[in-house]
């Protein structure tokens, strides 16, 4: 009996289940990544995971920073015209940090280090876009509060 991928992952779900709740954290962002990347591929074959345990992983603040800045053109190209992709990336990130308060922003900054590291180890082809993602993070910051922009750019170039 031959079985195919499908077969295979409904099998192996509940192990997947398992070794997610009992090996992986969901504050380390490479965890998150992880659990993502379970958690799509079982989503394209149909096969549902505790949503509950998946969505501390997939809504983590580190993770959805990390999505936010890995997103590019390219992934979005049937929906937004080139020319737009950088006021969407803006308008998102002013989502992303509305009620941001200076601490906040420090906490960013740490992930930022932890994203660039994985970026640089993982996805290398992301590296233009991880600038780009920052560029666009402190020109949102200058544009809403010039002078929180003099403090954190300082501040983030001494870190």
């Amino acid at each position: 009996m031959e079985l195919d991928e499908s077969e295979i992952l409904k099998i192996d779900k509940e192990f997947l289940l398992e070794f997610i709740i009992k090996k992986l954290k969901s504050d380390y962002l490479m965890d998150c990544i992880l659990v993502n990347k379970i958690y799509k591929k079982l989503k394209r074959k149909n096969i549902m995971i505790e949503d509950k345990i998946i969505s501390n992983f997939i809504n983590d603040k580190k993770f959805l920073l990390y999505e936010l800045i890995i997103e590019d053109w390219l992934d979005k190209n049937e929906e937004i015209k080139y020319e737009d992709f950088d006021e969407y990336k803006k308008q998102k990130i002013k989502k992303y940090i509305n009620e941001y308060v200076e601490k906040d922003y420090y906490i960013m900054f740490e992930t930022l280090k932890e994203i660039k590291e994985y970026i640089s180890l993982y996805k290398q082809n992301k590296d233009y876009i991880f600038e780009i993602s920052l560029d666009l993070i402190f020109t949102t910051i200058y544009e809403t509060d010039i002078d929180l922009f003099s403090d954190l750019f300082k501040k983030y170039l001494l870190n």
